[in-house]
């Protein structure tokens, strides 16, 4: 798995590190650039977790499952998403509503357009800008919070379309493999994404550095090689760059 040491030392330009092997049931892709519902505004950002949570259940049909490959129905979904009833009926609504989830004679399906468990094809990878999700990090860090966790975890999943795909970091060159032309975006410019006052920053980077997977929070606070200034980036070992 990828770590914040192999992230270093891309940002110190040394050799480049190969990806490790992963299994294939311990991460998905997800495919929810360019456009995707989940980042359009529309969708809470507690429910951006949900969603994501769920998704770590697909099989290679996207059919949500368990154990040994069964599928899971509706009534398991409250133990999974740890949610109580009232929440979990306008969680569902409002994915079905907005087409992430479909469910027919109690099978709960995901559109391939969010999400593909293993492996990309090459035509996806030319086609889909996408973000690896590792599933077994995300449970670990889900089941750590409670629902009211739930927004602050998807207020900062949201900025997953602007991390770059070669070290993670949050900036507003995406697809540069040049550190010095990455150029990250500042604390308030982040605040301004996820829609919240500069003067609530240093209580939300409070409570996300509360979510830890590997002992590293979910957003890295890191100061740049170039200046005084910090940067941004999402921790590698629960997500990672795009193809």
């Amino acid at each position: 798995m990828l770590t914040f040491k192999h992230i270093y030392n891309r940002l110190s330009n040394e050799p480049e590190i190969p990806n490790p092997k992963i299994a294939d049931n311990d991460f998905i892709w997800f495919t929810f650039h360019d456009g995707s519902k989940l980042f359009d505004g529309n969708l809470p950002p507690q429910e951006i977790t949900r969603f994501i949570r769920l998704c770590c259940n697909v099989n290679y049909e996207n059919i949500l499952s368990g154990q040994n490959n069964k599928k899971i129905h509706k009534n398991s979904l409250p133990e999974i998403l740890q949610i109580k009833p009232t929440a979990l009926s306008k969680t569902i609504s409002l994915f079905q509503k907005n087409g992430l989830i479909q469910i027919n004679d109690n099978t709960i399906y995901i559109p391939k357009d969010y999400c593909i468990k293993g492996k990309l094809n090459e035509a996806d990878k030319k086609q889909k800008s996408t973000t690896c999700i590792y599933s077994n990090a995300f449970k670990s860090i889900y089941s750590q919070v409670n629902p009211s966790q739930h927004k602050i975890i998807g207020k900062t999943l949201s900025f997953i379309p602007y991390m770059n795909t070669h070290n993670n970091i949050i900036c507003k060159n995406t697809k540069t493999n040049d550190y010095d032309k990455c150029d990250p975006f500042t604390q308030a410019e982040l605040m301004q994404i996820i829609g919240i006052d500069y003067a609530h920053s240093s209580r939300f980077l409070k409570d996300i550095s509360q979510i830890r997977y590997m002992d590293t929070p979910l957003l890295i606070k890191h100061k740049s090689q170039k200046n005084k200034n910090y940067e941004f980036l999402l921790n590698p070992n629960i997500c990672c760059w795009s193809n």
